[in-house]
């Protein structure tokens, strides 16, 4: 049941961002119920997610709030699989400035596709 919440929030997340580039602070609650549903799986990634903070703290037109927050939840929820999930995304990313030339990514969306296609590919 965990995993299809996880699908469900993947594609709605995609969905919202691709069409608003917002996300707002009630993502936290589904967020939050997988998270204790699933159980947390802190690792070595959140040290990675600390330096993205710090990055958006310095840097917030590179990236935003609520790209820190999503890999956050990944990063909980997978542990270690954030390092695949970002390489993933980063290059769906690239592919999206690639293709549809514009001033912002929508990062939310490329972190959710990349989690969903590694989550099928296992």
């Amino acid at each position: 049941m965990t995993e299809l919440f996880f699908w469900i929030l993947c594609l709605a997340a995609f969905v919202q961002d691709l069409k608003t580039r917002y996300f707002s602070s009630w993502w936290l609650l589904p967020c939050l119920l997988i998270l204790l549903a699933a159980g947390l799986h802190p690792g070595p990634s959140l040290l990675f997610c600390a330096l993205i903070l710090i990055l958006h703290l310095l840097r917030r037109d590179w990236i935003g709030l609520a790209d820190v927050t999503a890999m956050a939840f990944l990063s909980l929820l997978t542990g270690s699989a954030l390092y695949p999930l970002t390489v993933v995304a980063c290059l769906l990313g690239f592919l999206w400035t690639a293709l549809i030339p514009e001033q912002t990514v929508p990062f939310v969306s490329c972190l959710s596709a990349a989690a969903a296609l590694l989550a099928a590919a296992r």
